[in-house]
């Protein structure tokens, strides 16, 4: 049996759509992976937005402890370069 919390969750900026729902995604920490969209979980997260992902768009990733190279987007990012007030 497997622990439910076996991912982490990063902020990454999509280089290239790979297709199939796949994109190349550099984490903040400068790593690249790829990603594939977890359907419930993003649609539930992106309610009421723009639904399509774009190259340079910033994702909410959860990545599994077991494969470092691999994860699934769940939501949207704010662009860190951009500050809230």
């Amino acid at each position: 049996m497997t622990n439910k919390k076996d991912f982490f969750l990063e902020t990454g900026q999509v280089i290239k759509p790979l297709g199939n729902s796949a994109f190349r995604i550099k984490c903040k920490n400068g790593q690249e992976i790829i990603a594939t969209i977890k359907k419930n979980e993003f649609h539930r997260n992106t309610r009421g937005k723009s639904k399509k992902i774009l190259g340079g768009e910033w994702v909410l990733l959860e990545i599994s402890t077991n494969d470092l190279t691999k994860g699934d987007i769940v939501g949207f990012a704010k662009d860190p370069k951009i500050k809230s007030e």
